[in-house]
């Protein structure tokens, strides 16, 4: 039977059996976006440089060694069967703040990165795909092997039989049954500083499980986008023993999925082995993956040429080097996973006044930022991330550079004269495309109307304080972020009034109606719609000042199978269990 596409919202309503999910022949629930054509990156556009065409009858999804592939397409799954064998190594994907876990516990963390290093370990009720469009999220089952709605009040999930946790300590190899997730959901939903995400569930009004393998979810109202919020790669399954044994901090990530940890060596590497309980016949192929911790990058470009790893993001201002010492590397372009900004406090003087906000806002000129940090490859951010599609508002509507205006708006705030203001870095790492990278090409800015921006680069520990519990700030700069996936993971985190994570005390009553608007929307048009007023809004009145979004680059032996890019930074590594080295 031929796969058939559905939009998020008909996840209510309607019963979904379980021949019709994906991988049984059926199926995809399609969260939100549709398909979309992608405008170039700014700056120059690069020729084709050296890529060859499959030979006849072979497995499109093989690119040949030295390939550079920019077409902005998902890439297949190889066709042909895998080879069981090897040790993959990578760098751990973290960066700047995030070089390391915080924590060791997905749920319990903003760090994205965790969720990519979760994939390998671990496994969530349902899981995203990407194969049509970038960014196009497509719901498949994981640990849910099927899923259904009666009405709007009530989410039904069907559990695989048979999976089973890691063979170590304290869950030794039980089975995963329902009552692992009523935890899992349940420990979440406390909130506060130890579960900052719980608010992106809290439509959640309570967890029924009638057998071991089945779970229903009892919702206070509609939410059509819950289904794609349990797909996020960092919510995944907790098991009791675990939290009680180590709360959020365990030595080691434990799960049901295709490989154990077998060792975090801090500072040096993830050692992650295959779990010979996989619950899915005849995978992993690997026999491993070693994730090494290297945050230098001139040492990272020297492990890819050296093969110590074999596959790495490279920046595009060292992809011709990369490609003349090792021609043999395939490249693969795709829409960044990352993004970057400022954010004002509106009860901070001089950002009390909305001038000043507007203002600030005003003197930037974006293309500076996409030429500096990115090499020109890089696009606006309207609002949502600019692959976001259909929320994201036309690249027309975005805030433009006019100091002329700027200029206007300071004078008639009462600094006609100039001001003054502080921001504070996430981190103070000085390096390219840091938060305080972005905060000097700012300053640069803002003196053309007149405005001094002191940067106070402080420790994380006491950035994260200031700005996130404290709120004790003007402005702030924050980098390579997360380009969450769905509006909803930043938007009702960092904007919505009620949220714990809400700092720049945005208190337009208009936002918050905009924001419970498209959560109770009963179809992706009218969603659209609501987040679209909302992007607007806070470009009209700046809270977050939002910058750009790059194209990344990836570089791999052409022996790689399935490690396919994606605008999801987590996703990439949910089919890690299918990925294999095709050595001879």
């Amino acid at each position: 039977m031929p796969s058939v596409a559905l939009p998020s919202h008909a996840l209510f309503g309607r019963r979904l059996a379980r021949r019709s999910l994906l991988r049984s022949g059926g199926a995809m629930l399609v969260a939100g976006a549709a398909a979309y054509t992608l405008a170039c990156g700014g700056g120059k556009k690069q020729a084709n440089q050296g890529a060859a065409s499959p030979a006849a009858g072979a497995d499109p999804a093989v690119a040949p060694a030295g390939a550079f592939i920019e077409d902005l397409k998902p890439r297949p799954f190889v066709t042909t069967p895998g080879k069981p064998g090897g040790i993959l190594n990578l760098h751990y994907a973290g960066v700047g703040a995030n070089q390391e876990p915080r924590e060791m516990e997905p749920i319990a963390s903003l760090d994205v990165y965790l969720g990519w290093l979760a994939g390998f370990v671990c496994n969530g009720l349902v899981k995203w795909v990407e194969t049509k469009e970038y960014g196009q999220l497509e719901i498949v089952p994981d640990l849910a092997q099927s899923w259904e709605s009666p009405d709007e009040t009530a989410l039904i999930f069907k559990l695989r039989q048979g999976v089973r946790w890691h063979d170590v300590p304290p869950v030794s190899g039980r089975e995963f049954v329902a009552q692992d997730v009523k935890f899992t959901l349940d420990r979440q939903s406390v909130g506060g500083a130890k579960f900052p995400l719980a608010f992106l569930y809290s439509s959640i009004g309570s967890i029924e499980t009638p057998d071991k393998y089945t779970v229903v979810l009892k919702l206070k109202g509609r939410d059509i986008t819950l289904a794609t919020k349990l797909g996020h790669p960092q919510y995944v399954m907790n098991a009791p023993e675990t939290a009680e044994r180590y709360d959020i901090n365990p030595p080691t990530l434990i799960g049901t999925g295709p490989f154990v940890m077998v060792r975090y060596t801090k500072g040096s590497m993830f050692e992650l082995r295959k779990n010979p309980n996989y619950w899915k016949p005849g995978l992993p192929y690997l026999d491993g993956v070693n994730l090494h911790i290297v945050p230098d990058p001139a040492a990272r470009l020297a492990n890819l040429r050296s093969k110590t790893v074999d596959l790495d993001e490279v920046p595009y201002s060292q992809l011709q080097p990369v490609r003349r010492s090792n021609p043999e590397l395939v490249v693969i372009k795709f829409p960044g996973n990352v993004q970057g900004g400022f954010a004002v406090n509106h009860k901070a003087p001089p950002f009390t006044d909305i001038r000043v906000r507007q203002a600030v806002q005003l003197a930037i000129n974006i293309q500076d930022f996409h030429n500096i940090l990115w090499d020109g490859q890089a696009q606006q951010n309207p609002g949502c991330w600019w692959w976001q599609k259909p929320y994201v508002l036309p690249l027309s509507e975005a805030f433009k550079q006019d100091l002329q205006k700027a200029k206007q708006l300071l004078a008639a705030a009462g600094y006609a004269d100039g001001l003054r203001f502080t921001a504070i870095p996430t981190s103070p790492d000085p390096g390219p495309r840091s938060a305080v990278q972005q905060l000097e090409i700012w300053k640069d800015q803002l003196k053309r109307i007149n405005v001094d921006l002191e940067i106070l680069p402080l420790d994380t520990a006491q950035a994260q304080q200031r700005i996130f519990i404290d709120k004790a700030f003007q402005a702030y700069s924050y980098a390579q972020a997360a380009a969450h996936e769905d509006p909803d993971r930043f938007w009702m985190v960092f904007v919505y009034s009620k949220a714990g994570r809400q700092v720049t005390n945005y208190a337009d009553p208009r936002m918050d109606q905009y924001l419970e608007a498209q959560r109770n929307a009963r179809t992706i048009e009218e969603r659209v719609d609501w987040y679209q007023k909302a992007q607007r809004l806070n470009i009209e009145d700046p809270g977050y000042i939002f910058l750009n979004t790059p194209y990344k680059f990836v570089a791999m032996q052409p022996y790689v199978r399935n490690w396919v890019p994606r605008a999801s930074l987590g996703s990439v590594t949910r089919n890690s269990d299918e990925m294999w080295l095709d050595k001879r």
